[in-house]
């Protein structure tokens, strides 16, 4: 089937554009076509074993079911938090490094299920930074207020996530909102066609 419908067409494709022997130009319209059908197999493959995943040409999102990037990302944090606290780092200085490494986790998994997740990360760096920092306050399990945190602009899982879902239901209200117009739309032309085709049976019979 591509042979058949394709090939010719992305050869001669290729001969016409002005460099020669070099890749796509960039922005083709092309490398989108050829992107989803070079990862056809990967796509299949990803089906057959029930993983679930998103993707854009080269682009993929895959998920599983397990707590280990979560596990490892805790690991890296305390240990961060650890070391800048030894070295007598402030507060900020160390917020500054860790928010660069919660916001490419919260974002990259952000489309999944993980509301309870984030929170559960949000909680965890909360009680380490506040270990570290606040240690001279002998107040058992003392953890800072969230507020306090969100003032040193430290980032939040559950904000993104948040952030998230309110464009999605944005998006979604526009998308219905559009499908309810254009129904309206149909209607009243039906009404009308209707009313022609009466108008003209009138006709007929006068």
């Amino acid at each position: 089937m591509f042979n058949l419908f394709y090939r010719q067409e992305i050869v001669r494709f290729l001969n016409a554009t002005p460099i020669k022997n070099k890749t796509l130009p960039i922005a083709s319209r092309l490398g989108r076509v050829l992107g989803y059908i070079i990862l056809i197999p990967i796509i299949k493959l990803l089906n057959i074993h029930k993983i679930k995943f998103l993707y854009s040409v080269d682009d993929f999102l895959v998920f599983f079911k397990t707590q280990k990037k979560c596990d490892e990302l805790k690991i890296w944090l305390k240990k961060t938090i650890a070391r800048n606290c030894s070295k007598k780092k402030t507060l900020e200085h160390s917020i500054k490094i860790i928010n660069k490494k919660l916001n490419g986790f919260f974002h990259y998994y952000k489309w999944g299920s993980v509301k309870v997740l984030f929170s559960s990360i949000d909680s965890f760096v909360r009680r380490e930074l506040s270990a570290c920092y606040f240690s001279s306050i002998r107040i058992t399990n003392f953890v800072v207020t969230e507020n306090f945190f969100m003032e040193k602009k430290l980032v939040f899982g559950k904000k993104i996530f948040e952030e998230k879902e309110q464009i999605e239901n944005r998006t979604s209200r526009k998308l219905s909102k559009s499908k309810t117009q254009s129904k309206k739309k149909f209607l009243i032309l039906e009404k009308i066609r209707f009313i022609q085709q009466q108008l003209q049976d009138i006709q007929r019979i006068v």
